[in-house]
């Protein structure tokens, strides 16, 4: 493998990390200020407001997510070195990916990654302005 290829490689791998990093910091945020405004409401009663049961949707908590990443991480998008024996990777029936295909599809995840973010923020930006 060349070391280009290497590099783009370890960067996109570099901002898949960040990127979890940022999703499970700002899940975080939204659900203390969930709990925040959920005991603000409860505490306080405002004359001429109805009241409406909204449900309340627990975001999984890190370690669950943690969990959930560390099942994927055996998976076809993982570049495997070339000496790497693949029935440990869990690939031996399967046609490998060529490094070209896993860099658009590493690049892929990498955009939805920053669209969720993005959602995430502009939740947590409607939750602060109510």
């Amino acid at each position: 493998m060349n070391s280009s290829l290497e590099e783009q490689i370890q960067t996109l791998n570099f901002k898949v990390d960040q990127l979890h990093r940022m999703v499970l910091d700002l899940s975080q945020q939204i659900r203390t200020l969930t709990d925040k405004q959920a005991i603000f409401f409860s505490d306080h009663d405002f004359p001429g407001s109805a009241t409406v049961d909204r449900p309340y949707i627990p975001l999984e908590s890190s370690s669950e997510a943690i969990d959930q990443v560390a099942a994927r991480i055996i998976h076809k998008d993982i570049l495997i070195d070339e000496d790497d024996n693949l029935s440990f990777w869990g690939l031996q029936n399967e046609q490998p990916l060529t490094a070209e295909i896993q860099i658009h599809r590493l690049t892929a995840q990498v955009t939805a990654a920053y669209h969720r973010i993005a959602a995430l923020e502009e939740q947590l930006m409607s939750q602060r302005a109510k």
